[in-house]
């Protein structure tokens, strides 16, 4: 409904009515927000207990994984440490805003697994940022102290930022109306900071001024045992009725490269798989965007801004622009992309201007070696699908729904129960070229039937027992009725 067509401030004279439809348009997502924290608050309502020591860790994914988990300051309530179920003190951290931070593993696909608050520290002085830069075992970032820009990333001493482009990785522009890409301002006035330095989480943050912002702000944060690096970009917005356009510049060293886009239910090659039609100068993702060869490579996750360009900035074209000479007719390879994270050029669905606090995050995931596409789907479902943590009773028993017996390029896109409270409804996606056999095993509850159902129409087509094809880059739904 966000996107409906409706008139918002092409006749702004005939005020209140342009922003009544605005107000009726934000309020789909803020419904949508408050019935997603209704569902979970809910569906955790039997299990949680507030003030316990036990914490429950959930992993709502379809493989088992690990990641970090922050407790919150006034769940933490000073405890200082973290124990496994072994007893085994975890590697933890405590941050400046006094969450802690710990890291979990191996949490169960559609399972969980307790945790239990300790008064013991982890004692170590390993650190990870110093001055500008930000190192692990894994990775290498280093910023500029006068743009903020990342200037290099290094995995294994390969390096990952073309240092010869336009942009760094994470570079600002500020790009009014039509101007050619050149003449984009850039962050002036930049200071940059080490916010958090341990065992475990390091960050950096770069504050600056924007062209058309009070402020501009950046934290770059790397993890113990990950080459990801992960950026939250924050503006100030001023609102301006001029058109303009807000960039971030992220330009990888990778010779020839292929970039391969995941869309719903599909994946495109760039211009390969583009008709001659389609547009070029700004292309939409649904969760991420693969920049590789078959020597390195470089998944790129947009959470907030799925909008991005190839090459430069070529999105600012106004009006129709019908024949425009402006309009691209083909994408030669590039390893420079740009986010378009926010414009005012539309006349329908927008704002006049825009204005306060925006956040764009940005979740990148070095790799040497050519590219898997159900690495790059993990990766970036990790990002959107965190790691979920409650506090629960003593006595929870951690435990794992079903587990799937299938290769890294099966998984689950939804697992939802319906109002009935008796059925559910599993679909499988494959991003695989091949067909795939997929094993259902059943842990602690054995459904009374499981059938591939044809959704469009609810009709049941085949009943099966725990294993289902999963036709390749397709997708098969399964009912499951539960005892």
């Amino acid at each position: 409904m966000g996107s409906e067509h409706t008139w918002c401030f092409m006749s702004p004279d005939k005020e209140p009515i342009s922003s009544q439809i605005l107000d009726v348009k934000f309020q789909y997502f803020q419904d949508a927000e408050d019935q997603s924290l209704d569902i979970q608050e809910e569906t955790a309502s039997h299990i949680v207990a507030s003030g316990s020591n036990t914490l429950a860790v959930f992993n709502t994914l379809s493989w088992d994984r690990g990641g970090l988990i922050s407790v919150p300051a006034e769940l933490r309530r000073g405890f200082r440490g973290i124990m496994d179920e072994d007893g085994l003190q975890v590697i933890s951290q405590i941050l400046s805003t006094g969450e802690l931070l710990f890291k979990a593993e191996k949490v169960p696909a559609f399972g969980s697994k307790k945790y239990f608050l300790s008064m013991k520290d982890y004692i170590s002085t390993a650190t990870m940022a110093s001055d500008n830069v930000l190192e692990n075992d894994s990775v290498r970032v280093e910023l500029d102290r006068g743009t903020g820009d990342i200037v290099s990333l290094r995995v294994n001493e390969v390096e990952f930022v073309d240092q010869r482009a336009a942009c760094g990785i994470n570079s600002y522009r500020y790009l009014l109306g039509e101007d050619a890409a050149e003449d984009a301002f850039r962050a002036e006035n930049v200071q940059i900071r080490i916010k958090e330095n341990g065992p475990l989480f390091a960050s950096v943050e770069v504050h600056g001024e924007g062209k058309g912002c009070r402020q501009i702000f950046s934290e770059i944060s790397i993890a113990e045992g990950s080459s990801a690096v992960h950026i939250k970009n924050m503006i100030d917005k001023i609102a301006i009725q001029e058109k303009e356009g807000v960039h971030y510049g992220f330009s990888f060293n990778i010779e020839t490269p292929i970039i391969k886009v995941d869309l719903p239910w599909g994946l495109m090659e760039i211009e390969k798989d583009q008709l001659p039609g389609a547009n070029r100068n700004w292309i939409a993702a649904q969760r991420w965007v693969e920049i590789s060869n078959d020597r390195q490579g470089v998944t790129w996750c947009p959470v907030d801004a799925p909008i991005f360009e190839v090459g430069s900035m070529t999105a600012n074209i106004l009006g129709g622009a019908t024949n425009s000479d402006k309009w691209i007719r083909k994408l030669n390879p590039d390893a420079t992309i740009y986010s378009w994270a926010l414009n005012n050029h539309w006349h329908t669905n927008f704002p006049l201007s825009q204005e306060g606090r925006l956040v764009f995050r940005y979740h990148l995931n070095p790799h040497l070696g050519s590219y898997s596409c159900g690495d790059a789907n993990h990766f970036s479902m990790e990002q959107v699908h965190p790691l979920l943590v409650l506090p629960v009773e003593d006595d929870y028993k951690a435990h794992q729904l079903v587990s799937l017996e299938a290769s890294e390029f099966i998984s689950a896109s939804v697992f939802k129960t319906l109002e009935d409270g008796k059925t559910s409804i599993l679909r499988l996606r494959s991003h695989g070229d091949e067909d795939e056999t997929v094993r259902l095993l059943w842990n602690e509850y054995e459904p009374a039937s499981v059938s591939i159902i044809d959704l469009s129409n609810n009709q049941v087509q085949e009943e099966i027992e725990n294993e289902v094809i999963v036709p390749a880059r397709n997708f098969v739904s399964l009912k499951v009725i539960w005892r």
